[in-house]
């Protein structure tokens, strides 16, 4: 019997400027999307405190819900009422902290292992996870399965909602997008996106470059409840 190691990424999903309910990242996403998703996922960090909300209501700011139909918000909010376990838990006051989305994440690893998926190595990292999982012999798609239904039971919805409390005003957004393209330049590969992040070059290798800036610029900013 041999094994193979997968390393398998699951990153926060990201809330899109256009109404309608935000989509994940995942492998799916072609280079073009990736780039311009990446404004608002990575950077989706430094907005000020949301509204206020009843409590086991969502507490949503106030620019993210011009951003969204009404009719996702309230799809939101039941998904939200309905779902049990950690996520629940971490969701009955209406927000998400950095501690709450680092125990999900945690979840996730824990309910993969319970499951029997031999979990190598597994970081997590400011809404990032990175999860190396040891493949038997025909059991990858098991072992995806897993995956999925657990970050599903333990990380997806909390992820969700803290993306969208985190959503950055059109001005911070702004200045992100300037200290990227700033980063691009600096690197070389400027010309390979347009004014708003958008992949407009031959060369995906600019992407990672772009990841890397964003990285970089995570790291240097306070998560909102880090003060």
């Amino acid at each position: 019997m041999t094994s193979q190691p997968t390393v398998c990424n699951h990153r926060t999903v990201i809330p899109r400027s256009l109404p309608g309910r935000p989509r994940p990242i995942g492998n799916r996403l072609g280079v073009r999307r990736l780039a311009t998703a990446l404004v608002f996922g990575f950077l989706t960090i430094s907005c000020g405190t949301p509204s206020g909300s009843g409590p086991g209501d969502l507490s949503i700011p106030d620019h993210v819900k011009g951003m969204v139909t009404q009719e996702y918000l309230d799809d939101l909010q039941r998904r939200v009422a309905a779902i049990g376990g950690v996520q629940a838990e971490i969701l009955a006051d209406g927000e998400v902290t950095s501690a709450e989305l680092e125990r999900a994440a945690f979840a996730v690893r824990a309910c993969m292992e319970d499951r029997g998926v031999n979990v190598v190595d597994f970081t997590y990292e400011r809404g990032q996870m990175s999860v190396t999982i040891e493949h038997t012999d025909g059991q990858i798609a098991r072992d995806t399965m897993i995956q999925t239904e657990c970050e599903t039971e333990n990380f997806d919805l909390v992820s969700e909602v803290v993306a969208l409390q985190r959503m950055p005003t059109e001005q911070e957004r702004s200045r992100q997008v300037e200290l990227l393209l700033a980063c691009l330049e600096a690197a070389g590969v400027r010309d390979q996106f347009d004014d708003a992040l958008g992949f407009v070059g031959e060369n995906p290798s600019a992407v990672t470059v772009l990841v890397e800036c964003a990285h970089e610029m995570n790291s240097s900013l306070p998560l909102r409840d880090e003060g």
